[in-house]
């Protein structure tokens, strides 16, 4: 994914990248008249990329590249490192904030809450793995928008329909306590 950066529009972009050796999966922050990486955000443990900047700037949303690839083989980075293998909800992976300027990341919402919201609507045995993608900021930064997608095995034919569609906004009051949360995380 590449996005510009809003605080320098005119010479610094972010795109993923991932670590030969390890697989694992981070974003860097490149200025082109210098022609080099500014910053790299590389996390061990959970590694992530960027999946949508701040409209303002300052902060991404980070996913697990990996595991949506391992979800759904038409998306994400195949072969790179997935700390959630055998993992259906996760409590640690799901939709990162990351800080540009000083690095630091919070786990916004994890798989293991959005599958509580979904407990309601889906038997359990019929939920399969989730994955998040294609995350979105609303103009003011205070809200994101991203679909929780699930059941997909690579095939149209034989895509499980339900849990592939659904989506809430962060701090919209018409959706369960896991999402409302997010309005004391100071998105």
């Amino acid at each position: 994914m590449l996005y510009w950066n809003p605080k320098s529009p005119k010479s610094q972009f972010f795109f993923n990248d991932r670590d030969n050796k390890t697989g694992k999966v981070f974003c860097v922050l490149f200025d082109i008249v210098k022609g080099k990486r500014l910053k790299e955000y590389r996390y061990q443990n959970t590694p992530i990329g960027n999946s949508g900047v701040a409209q303002k700037g300052g902060h991404f949303l980070g996913i697990n590249y990996a595991r949506m690839a391992r979800l759904r083989p038409v998306t994400g980075y195949k072969g790179a490192h997935d700390w959630t293998v055998g993992q259906k909800h996760p409590k640690d992976a799901g939709i990162f904030k990351v800080n540009t300027n000083d690095g630091t990341k919070s786990l916004l919402i994890s798989f293991h809450d959005l599958e509580r919201t979904l407990k309601e609507q889906y038997k359990d045995d019929k939920k399969p793995p989730l994955f998040i993608n294609h995350t979105l900021w609303n103009r003011e930064d205070d809200r994101i928008f991203f679909f929780a997608r699930g059941g997909w095995n690579g095939t149209r034919k034989e895509k499980k329909s339900g849990i592939c569609n659904e989506f809430r906004w962060l701090k919209s009051q018409t959706v369960s306590k896991a999402y409302r949360r997010s309005s004391r995380m100071g998105l």
